[in-house]
């Protein structure tokens, strides 16, 4: 009813919910109540059993109120805000010299690139930090990085349920992000989705 007079399906949920959480409530309560009304002792099968079913239904309605608050950040969320502005290196790159040229760029991703010049994997802050300083001019960038998914490419002006959808199209842990000239602008991880939605 509410979804129908909002036009609101999210505000439908939200009601939905706090409803259900009242109901969950009343049931728990109603073997004290017909207790009360009856000036009998309450029943302990019943309020066991009451216990049970409100639980049930709280539980219910506390995961459909939870995925409410989530899907109300969902059109706030935008590709081009979340992205990690990459700094777009070659494959044998060594790795000292890749952090070399990071710095100072405001970029917060190393991009590698094939031999074609096409980004193929991103660098892994971890697996960036275990590497001595005195052997990262021995390492390629390409060491410490974590391959792609050939499809794992966004545009950076998704947004809202779009940008969910393509990722959901395809799950991956990291995403380049190109503009309209193909170029990667930056990388888009999925852990900074997922916070951005609060998950």
């Amino acid at each position: 009813i509410v979804w129908g007079i909002t036009k609101d399906e999210n505000r439908g949920t939200v009601v939905a919910a706090w409803s259900g959480r009242v109901v969950a409530v009343f049931v728990f309560t109603l073997p004290f109540l017909q207790a009360w009304w009856t000036g009998r002792r309450p029943d302990l099968v019943g309020i066991v059993f009451a216990g049970m079913v409100g639980a049930y239904l709280y539980a219910g309605a506390s995961d459909a109120l939870k995925r409410a608050r989530l899907m109300s950040r969902v059109p706030a969320l935008q590709a081009r805000s979340l992205v990690r502005p990459a700094l777009v290196v070659p494959h044998d790159l060594p790795l000292a010299e890749a952090l070399r040229r990071l710095e100072g760029t405001g970029a917060r991703a190393l991009a590698v690139t094939d031999s074609g010049g096409t980004v193929v994997a991103v660098a892994q802050e971890d697996a960036v930090a275990a590497v001595p300083v005195e052997r990262r001019p021995w390492v390629p960038a390409s060491s410490v990085s974590t391959t792609l998914a050939p499809d794992a490419r966004l545009h950076v002006a998704l947004a809202g349920d779009p940008l969910l959808r393509a990722m959901q199209d395809v799950p991956a842990t990291d995403y380049a992000v190109h503009d309209d000239t193909g170029t990667v602008v930056g990388i888009l991880t999925t852990k900074d989705v997922e916070k951005a939605l609060g998950v």
